[in-house]
């Protein structure tokens, strides 16, 4: 039987200041991954592009990623008053 997990429960970290880097990529990262596609690093115009398309991406998945987090909050706060 598999039991069900909570994300507010499973991690006992606290974020307590409000400069808390939450996920953060930073360029060995992209240079790791570059190496695994490419074989090589990127150069510092690809690293350019790297960044203001990972800027746009992320921007446009916040849009939809922030909804579904904050009903998944909404909906556990529901059912702890009920």
């Amino acid at each position: 039987m598999m039991q069900s997990s909570n994300l507010l429960t499973d991690t006992q970290e606290t974020f307590c200041k409000p400069s808390d880097i939450i996920y953060c990529i930073t360029v060995e990262d992209i240079q790791i991954e570059s190496m695994y596609r490419f074989g090589r690093n990127l150069t510092d115009e690809e690293m350019h592009v790297v960044k203001k398309r990972l800027e746009w991406g992320i921007g446009e998945t916040l849009m939809i990623t922030y909804p579904t987090i904050f009903d998944e909050i909404k909906s556990n706060e529901d059912k702890n008053d009920s």
